[in-house]
């Protein structure tokens, strides 16, 4: 797949599901992986068992202490001048004949560096929020929920990767308003 010796990947939701796969499949490449998990259960054994380092042995019991470098809820804290987000909003409901192809040409073109993207999503004359996330060029999206009427309809996506083309994403979103 890639080769991530020396890099390193903070993974969001990593306690079980998509978030662990990503985790293992990172980790099996070479990156160190830094965990973030909402379940403040899920997220330490996920570390111990699927993070590399030299320190520990990753297959015991975990009523003890660890000698990893902690933030905060135990998320191990690691910098990467690379990695980069790009976060979209907008109050305008979206073309979904426009979104589609052009979020498809994106991954097409720029799969490779993004690591993940997801987005809650408004679409003209549609009552309902479709919801959408991503792994590199996999895309998977559906209908949650109708809008509620107390609910601010927007759209909202982020990109997080390395190398992205930040100019050529917003471009690209703007034109899918409706």
């Amino acid at each position: 797949m890639f080769d991530l010796a020396g890099k390193t990947a903070l993974v969001t939701g990593g306690g079980s599901g998509l978030g662990r796969a990503i985790i293992q499949a990172f980790a099996a490449e070479g990156a160190k992986v830094a965990v973030a998990d909402r379940d403040a259960e899920a997220e330490p054994c996920v570390s111990r068992d699927v993070v590399g380092s030299d320190d520990h042995d990753h297959h015991h019991e975990h009523g003890h202490d660890h000698h990893h470098h902690h933030h905060g809820n135990g998320l191990k804290h690691y910098h990467d001048e690379e990695m980069q987000s790009v976060s979209l909003k907008t109050d305008k409901p979206l073309n979904p004949d426009k979104f589609f192809p052009w979020i498809q040409d994106l991954v097409a073109k720029d799969g490779p560096n993004i690591l993940r993207c997801k987005g809650i999503l408004s679409f003209k004359d549609d009552p309902e929020r479709f919801v959408f996330q991503g792994v590199h060029m996999i895309l998977d999206g559906d209908h949650q929920r109708p809008w509620r009427a107390d609910e601010k309809r927007d759209s909202r996506a982020v990109f997080i990767g390395r190398n992205l083309p930040e100019d050529r994403i917003r471009q690209g979103f703007e034109s899918c308003i409706a």
